[in-house]
C-alpha cells in the first residue's frame, strides 16, 4: 500500500474563519447584554444591599428575642434552684421527727415511762 494524503474536510469546530465569526457573535451578544443591564448594576447592587441588610436585621431580631427568652428562662431556673437549696437547709430532721411522733400521739416522756417498767420486769423475770 501506498500512503494517502490526509485531507479532512473542514468542520465548524476546526475552521478558523468560522471560529472567528462565532467569537464576533458572542462578543456582540455580550455587548448587548452589558448595554441592557450594565447601567442597572449600581441599582441592582443597591437593591441587593438593602435586601441583605433587611435579612440580617430580621435574623438579629429573632436571635435577640430567642437569647433574651433563654436568659429569662435560665434566670428563673436559677432562682428556683436557689429557693430549693434554702428549703433544704431549713429542714431539721430531729425536730421534724419529734413533731411527727408527737402529732401521732407519741411523746418522748411517755416512751421513757414505758421503758422503766420493762427493765424492772426483765429484772424480776430473771429472778424467777
Amino acid at each position: 500500500g501506498h500512503a494517502k494524503n490526509s485531507t479532512k474536510p473542514s468542520t465548524a469546530d476546526s475552521d478558523p474563519w468560522l471560529a472567528g465569526l462565532r467569537y464576533q457573535a458572542a462578543s456582540k451578544g455580550l455587548e448587548k447584554v452589558e448595554g441592557a443591564h450594565g447601567g442597572n448594576l449600581p441599582s441592582i447592587v443597591s437593591e441587593l444591599r438593602t435586601l441583605d441588610q433587611k435579612r440580617l436585621d430580621t435574623m438579629k431580631s429573632v436571635l435577640r428575642t430567642y437569647a433574651e427568652a433563654q436568659r429569662d428562662l435560665l434566670g428563673k431556673a436559677l432562682q428556683n434552684a436557689e429557693e430549693f437549696c434554702r428549703m433544704v437547709e431549713r429542714m431539721e430532721p430531729e425536730q421534724d421527727c419529734t413533731e411527727f411522733l408527737e402529732s401521732s400521739g407519741v411523746r418522748d416522756d411517755d416512751l421513757r415511762a414505758l421503758e422503766q417498767p420493762q427493765e424492772e420486769e426483765e429484772g424480776t423475770g430473771q429472778d424467777l
